[in-house]
Parts: structure tokens; sequence; C-alpha cells
């Protein structure tokens, strides 16, 4: 009876740390998958940057570009935000009457 139960312990005890081990070997294997998708990333950012280079990119240059790029669209939203708003509050003012004259007939239904 003592040897069975002592079984079924060291059982239990393997079955225990079994899925531990597969818990932890799962994490190790995503660890090692999501370093070499980092070492993938950098060695192609790094050719990339060799090309750029090669081409005669300027780093400060496409900086520059991408301002003047980003002050145009901010020109270009700002202009169009008052008249953006304006039909905003003439839609709200419409669905306010729309909604009022809708009352107003459901009051006067005669009974």
């Amino acid at each position: 009876e003592y040897r069975e139960w002592k079984q079924q312990v060291r059982s239990a005890r393997f079955q225990q740390q079994r899925p531990q081990a597969q818990g932890q070997d799962s994490l190790h294997q995503r660890a090692l998958e999501s370093q070499s998708a980092l070492e993938v990333t950098l060695r192609k950012a790094e050719a990339e940057r060799s090309c750029f280079k090669d081409r005669g990119g300027s780093p400060r240059r496409v900086l520059e570009k991408a301002r003047a790029m980003a002050e145009e669209q901010r020109k270009e939203r700002d202009a169009k935000e008052p008249a953006r708003l304006e039909q905003e509050l003439w839609d709200s003012l419409l669905a306010k009457n729309r909604l009022a004259k809708q009352q107003e007939r459901g009051l006067k239904t005669p009974r």
C-alpha cells in the first residue's frame, strides 16, 4: 500500500513538473523566435541604410522633406477646419429642429 501511494505521489509530481517544463520550453522558444526576428530586421535595416547612402541620400534632406510635407498637410487641414465646423453646426441644428418638429407633431395628434 505504501509503495502504491509512493508511486502515485511520484507520478503526480512528474505530471506537475512536466507542464511547467513545457511552459518554460515554449517561453524559451518564443524568446529565440523574437531574437531571430529582431536580427533579421536589423540586417534588413542595415542593408536599406547602406543602399540609401550608396544612392547619395542624406538623412537631413529626408527629414527636411518630411517636415515640409507635414507642414503642407497641417496648412491644408487648418484651411478646411472652419468649413467642417460650420457644417457640423448646421447639421446639429437641422437635427435638433427635426426632432423638435417630430415631438411637436406627436403632441398635437387628436385623441
